[in-house]
């Protein structure tokens, strides 16, 4: 008989009558031995896959040779009937010639017979054995590792639950402490065993097993335990009677969920980015699944850095549950703790431990992973499509993936020297992985918009846009990102019916999706459909209820639809996010007017000549103010005054209109930069109305493509 020690240190050996004779072999030889057994026991294993796994820089013949090679040498320690053949394709490891403590192990769970289980857990899966230069076998190694230790501590969990139902607290809390020997920062164990030992009697030694658990958390990831856990140590400090913790999942499923930024208690600049991107990947993915509401990412970010109560946060933005996390770079590899707590009361619903080597291929290994647990402590099933998904790697390169990361973050600061920045970051991940879709598609949102925020020709950066945003489509279409980067490219090249078709597609990908949801509501009343697109914009307030950006279309959409009291209402909301910005004083004072209320209008537009200075709106919308306000005198000075300097025409265009100068007013139109804020303005507002019923403004309108 052979036997496979798995668990803990990996060990072959020949069990003989003169006692066991350890079998040494090749780390590839015991890599191929581990597959062929523990990878889904007793089935054929496919040779492609095998080689795959483990000689992925070899070509198909070579690594084939290298795979017979390898079997050679493994059946002659085995045994040849040991690893049998299946025609050319195939290989099988026989259980009933071969004992694996694994397998041997998982049988006695499913029996129930957990203390025998238990004693063959020696460690770990193949504890510190690595295969170098096989990336997806150590990927697949910690994948087994992860499951088999939550396979067992589950099973101890569940004995411990049987144990107390049936009156027997030692035996409950033996069990408890041998699942936290397996996962000392399983939290559900720590909170039972705390409570069981204050139950039998012993509140010290519940007080020391949370301490001791407390205090590891904030070591390992600077976390605090969920509140939960801190409740039921309160209460046993107090000398409270605690209640029975909750088994299982809530009796409602949650359907919305706050992902907080991963911290870094290490402050490592390599851990920073895992846990930026980790948390955007992990937003970006539960996105996708259309049961769940997901809060988007800019309102996530303005969280980062702050100490925060999940529980307060839960309440404050409607959600029903909260992942958090931290992240640790250590060398070559990287730990991530995650947690999904109830927001309500702050219930740990699930967590995991992750330790990967560093790479892009195990980052989103771990994202996926995340998710798909988070589904099933949702209680959502994923379709076959969705499934598959989760399994895709947007690419292998870990620097071009950092770069995309940095582009993302400078794209979102919305200022020249950022968006510059964001480029040249997009285009050198471009450059390290010309298949990477999302950074074609940041790319493309980046050129899109640059000209609305730098002085330049617009025409040559949007064609790029178009360009960059047709590639993301072509590389992944099931990408949300790529398609309303499409969309916005479209619209910019007045493509009204193909950007409408993008946006829906987009939604349709990833319902959460918040940047779609919000420049689709603008397309939505550019086309006449206003109502839908109030909806659309409410939606994408739900989705990101502390962004800025989206409070300031919001507020614009609400002054195009003449809803001025929710105008002035969103506009200063988007003022208290972003205290400095041009665009919701700009709102907030042409929504004031058109509301009667002048005299505030006045001050708005005031405040936002010192609080913005150099504001090319200013001039227009100063005047235009005065001239509502009675003061014809005090805005023809401020229009000759703006002459000197380069005002934004749109602006200068009302201020005329209000004067009733429409010669002066189509002139500055001649000048406008049309873009799809520009043309909702013309189309929509109030301050154009008399210009509606002049030749001039259809053949302007016919002009612009509408």
């Amino acid at each position: 008989m052979i036997r496979f020690q798995a668990l803990g240190t990996a060990l072959l050996e020949e069990v003989t009558p003169a006692g066991p004779l350890h079998l040494h072999v090749q780390p590839k030889t015991l890599a191929l031995l581990a597959y062929l057994c523990i990878e889904r026991p007793g089935e054929p294993k496919r040779r492609d896959r095998i080689v795959f796994l483990m000689w992925p820089d070899l070509d198909q013949d070579r690594a084939r040779a290298a795979l017979n090679q390898t079997v050679h040498r493994l059946r002659r320690k085995v045994g040849a009937g040991t690893i049998a053949s299946f025609g050319q394709d195939d290989l099988v490891c026989d259980s009933d010639v071969l004992w694996c403590d694994v397998i041997a192990m998982e049988h006695l769970v499913r029996c129930g017979r957990t203390d025998d289980a238990l004693s063959l857990y020696a460690g770990d899966l193949m504890e510190g054995f690595h295969l170098a230069g096989a990336p997806d076998f150590e990927r697949w190694l910690a994948d087994r590792r992860e499951m088999i230790r939550e396979e067992i501590v589950r099973a101890a969990m569940d004995a411990s639950a049987d144990a107390a139902a049936q009156a027997d607290p030692s035996r409950a809390i033996q069990l408890l402490r041998r699942a936290l020997q397996i996962s000392p920062l399983e939290e559900d164990a720590v909170r039972d065993l705390i409570l069981l030992l204050d139950r039998a009697g012993d509140p010290a030694a519940a007080i020391r097993s949370y301490e001791l658990f407390a205090l590891r958390l904030d070591e390992e990831y600077g976390l605090m335990p969920a509140p939960e856990t801190r409740r039921a140590a309160e209460s046993i400090r107090a000398r409270l009677t605690p209640s029975a913790p909750s088994r299982g999942s809530p009796s409602l499923p949650p359907s919305s969920i706050l992902v907080l930024p991963f911290r870094n208690p290490g402050n490592s600049s390599t851990a920073t980015v895992f846990c930026d991107g980790l948390a955007e990947e992990v937003l970006s993915t539960l996105g996708r699944i259309e049961r769940i509401h997901v809060i988007a990412r800019t309102s996530v970010f303005e969280l980062k850095g702050g100490n925060v109560d999940p529980v307060e946060l839960a309440s404050r933005l409607g959600v029903d549950s909260v992942l958090e996390g931290s992240v640790q770079v250590v060398e070559k590899r990287v730990r991530i703790h995650t947690r999904l707590l109830q927001g309500s009361d702050g219930a740990l619903l699930w967590s995991r431990t992750y330790d990967r080597m560093l790479s892009a291929r195990e980052l989103f290994a771990v994202q996926a992973g995340v998710a798909r647990a988070i589904a099933r402590a949702l209680e959502i099933e994923l379709d076959p499509e969705m499934a598959e998904r989760l399994t895709r790697e947007p690419t292998e390169d870990l620097e071009a993936y950092s770069l995309c990361v940095r582009g993302r973050h400078a794209w979102s600061r919305r200022s020249p020297p950022a968006l510059e920045e964001a480029c040249a970051l997009f285009r050198r991940a471009i450059e390290r992985d010309p298949s990477y879709a999302i950074a074609w598609a940041g790319l493309a949102d980046t050129l899109t918009i640059l000209p609305l925020y730098a002085s330049m020709e617009d025409g040559e950066p949007r064609r790029e846009a178009l360009d960059a945003a047709t590639r993301a489509v072509e590389l992944d279409e099931g990408l949300a990102e790529a398609h309303t980067a499409l969309a916005r490219a479209l619209e910019a090249g007045r493509r009204w019916e193909e950007a409408g078709h993008e946006y829906r597609r987009a939604i349709e990908l990833n319902p959460n999706y918040a940047p779609a949801r919000y420049w689709y509501a603008s397309h939505l009343l550019r086309v006449g459909s206003s109502v839908e697109g109030l909806l659309e914009i409410e939606r994408a307030v739900l989705l990101d209820p502390l962004s800025p950006a989206v409070r300031l279309i919001q507020a614009f959409i609400f002054y195009l639809t003449r809803q001025y009291g929710q105008a002035i209402h969103s506009a200063g909301q988007a003022m208290e996010m972003e205290s400095t910005a041009e665009g919701p004083r700009v709102i907030l004072a042409l929504s004031q007017t058109e509301a009667g209320l002048l005299q505030e209008a006045v001050e708005t537009a005031e405040e936002l000549h010192r609080a913005v200075p150099g504001s090319p709106r200013a001039p227009g919308v100063i005047a235009y103010v005065l001239t509502r306000f009675g003061d014809d005198a005090g805005a023809s000075f401020t229009l000759a005054d703006a002459s000197v300097s380069r005002p934004e025409p749109l602006t200068l265009a009302m201020a005329w209109t209000a004067l009733g100068e429409l010669g002066d007013a189509f002139r500055c139109l001649e000048k406008v930069d049309w873009d799809t804020t520009n043309i909702d303005t013309l189309l929509l507002s109030a301050a154009f109305d008399q210009l509606r019923a002049d030749p001039r403004y259809g053949r302007l309108r016919a002009m612009l493509g509408l």
